[in-house]
């Protein structure tokens, strides 16, 4: 079974999000499977919005504490874990997809991957952690990407298994001198470098950018949605701050797909800093 991996965990305007983004996927792919994983607050929500997600799931403490605390970075390092599809396309809530890009096209151009991520190839540079200190920690001569973990795909294979054990126990055991994040002692896509550095597992295409991010796709910030559009399937709003532009763009998507699938209030963009403390920084 193929299917969309959403977590939403940590505050409730992340599950707005999600609600959002799971409207603007039906709206493209109305029979598409969606699975969200939250920390029990989506039975607060409208039963419409409920009924924009195929299954939902509180997972055990495992998959979001660490040493008895919750930690909300956690699960996406379990993600192979917690998904139910065979085929999982995974994406951080904070996007909305473009309507007129049908998510089984993406399906379809990645069918027969085992894994494969956002990436802008292999760099000398690493943001998370020294790219020396984390070359000499990891070892060998693999290729060291940058990874953005807003979107991953993989199937149900013994690579894509093991790979993800690696990133787990990458996230578990953090080496000093890494960046925290959110509150957790790593930010995921370390440990998603980490685990490919480790392995040799690389994604299936250097320089694969199907999202737009304001912050890394500069060249195209001058584009309306609908231009948008023909480069990417999804417009992310990522980031502790999000610039005013991006706001009216993602507020104006949200409002035709939540008048498409019945929603009363979508959520409105709101900087992530002034909501999560963890967030003043990045």
């Amino acid at each position: 079974m193929t299917g969309i991996l959403l977590i939403a965990m940590g505050h409730v305007n992340y599950l707005k999000m999600a609600v959002n983004l799971a409207a603007s996927l039906r709206t493209s792919d109305p029979n598409v499977s969606i699975h969200l994983v939250h920390d029990g607050g989506l039975y607060d929500f409208p039963a419409n919005e409920q009924r924009l997600f195929t299954s939902e799931a509180v997972p055990a403490d495992g998959a979001w504490h660490t040493k008895g605390h919750p930690d909300y970075i956690k699960p996406k390092t379990r993600m192979y874990d917690l998904s139910p599809f065979e085929k999982t396309l995974f994406l951080d809530v904070d996007m909305i997809w473009m309507c007129d890009r049908p998510v089984s096209e993406l399906f379809e151009e990645l069918e027969g991957m085992d894994f494969t991520i956002m990436n802008e190839g292999p760099k000398d540079y690493c943001y998370w952690a020294d790219p020396g200190e984390l070359r000499q920690m990891v070892g060998g001569d693999n290729p060291m990407y940058i990874f953005y973990s807003e979107l991953v795909y993989f199937e149900r294979t013994q690579k894509a298994k093991d790979y993800f054990k690696l990133v787990k126990k990458a996230f578990d055991k953090p080496k000093p001198g890494t960046k925290t994040f959110s509150g957790s002692a790593m930010p995921d896509e370390l440990a998603f470098i980490i685990a490919s550095m480790q392995s040799g597992v690389v994604p299936h295409k250097d320089n694969w950018l199907p999202i737009y991010w304001h912050f890394r796709d500069r060249k195209h910030r001058h584009l309306q949605p609908y231009q948008l559009s023909k480069l990417f399937y999804g417009y992310s709003i990522g980031g502790n701050v999000t610039p005013e532009y991006a706001k009216a763009h993602y507020n104006n998507l949200t409002a035709h797909y939540a008048k498409v699938m019945g929603i009363n209030q979508p959520y409105q963009v709101r900087d992530k800093r002034s909501y999560i403390p963890e967030r003043s920084k990045y």
